[in-house]
């Protein structure tokens, strides 16, 4: 959303946002999907080349010549572990009402409308798949994915099989990218790597980087950053997903799947690049991810005083 600074909205006026949507989150989620999805994907294994696009720095925005600043309405759930049918509900809730703001007869594009979000969080563990994900990368039974503890979904992002769990930092952006940003979706797939590879600096790591025709961030060799997005009428959900933690790499975690269709390559967490002094948890991750979404993207994250729980996300 774009605001003239002198009449950029107040935290306080943002929370009152916030404190609504708990209210009609509650009432409309009614019902949730159950946590394990039988899946019907595809049997190929060909991968395609991914990396399209390139990252150019987003520039100031004028509006008839006053300086406008971009803003987002942050939901820091970066402590909790949410199931991932909880947070795909909230990110759905959240897109709907900008999703009728770009319809193609909405009376003015450029005109002020709902906040965009960023939603910050840990997942309990779950195997995500995109639209037309590969059973093959997949290296268990479904039902022996169920046994340990692990929910499986099929979503409607591009991309193949991956993981989500604890000790792993998720950030799902909800942006008008067309009134706002680019409504282009290669920059954005390479403005969220920017993302990562300047919040990876942030903690002492600057030897991040892309691949040639993957997408992804790589240290060493090793992929710690994975990215998957749905954009509808330039509304983005989904994101991405950063390993912090050991855990978020141990047994029973990406052991179980090839990552991304991307055989034979490693997973790797942030931790391992880092000396033991200078070690970090989530929550000192997670602020260095918004400073970075903050730069790359120029908007202002307006936290609120909302925890998941208002929300009704966890167990």
């Amino acid at each position: 959303m774009l605001f003239s600074m002198p009449d950029f909205w107040s935290t306080f006026a943002l929370s009152l946002l916030a404190v609504r949507n708990v209210d009609a989150f509650a009432f409309a989620s009614g019902q949730r999907s159950s946590s394990f999805v039988p899946c019907s994907v595809k049997k190929s294994t060909s991968v395609q080349a991914q990396q399209l696009g390139k990252f150019e720095v987003l520039e100031e925005k004028i509006d008839r010549g006053v300086a406008v600043k971009r803003g987002v309405v942050l939901y820091d759930f970066a402590c909790s572990e949410i199931r991932y049918n909880a947070a795909w509900d909230f990110q759905k809730y959240l897109m709907e009402p900008m999703i009728d703001e770009n319809h193609p007869k909405a009376s003015d594009l450029d005109s002020a409308g709902t906040p965009g979000a960023l939603v910050l969080l840990q997942h309990k563990p779950v195997y995500t798949l995109g639209t037309a994900s590969d059973e093959n990368y997949i290296k268990l039974d479904f039902d022996k994915i169920e046994e340990r503890g692990i929910d499986l979904v099929q979503i409607e992002r591009g991309g193949e099989v991956t993981f989500h769990g604890p000790g792993q930092l998720v950030a799902y952006p909800i942006l008008n990218l067309k009134r706002d940003y680019k409504p282009d979706i290669h920059w954005y797939m390479r403005a969220l790597e920017e993302v990562v590879i300047l919040s990876l600096k942030k903690v002492g790591i600057d030897n991040a980087y892309r691949e040639d025709d993957l997408t992804g961030v790589w240290i060493n060799g090793k992929k710690v950053a994975a990215f998957g997005v749905k954009v509808k009428r330039w509304i983005s959900m989904h994101g991405l997903a950063v390993n912090v933690l050991e855990q978020s790499t141990e047994e029973n975690t990406f052991d179980n799947i090839v990552p991304c269709g991307i055989e034979g390559r490693e997973v790797g967490h942030i931790n391992e690049f880092l000396s033991e002094g200078s070690r970090i948890d989530i929550p000192t991750f997670s602020l260095k991810l918004r400073e970075a979404f903050e730069e790359i993207f120029r908007f202002d994250t307006f936290p609120v005083d909302v925890t998941a729980r208002d929300f009704d996300l966890l167990d």
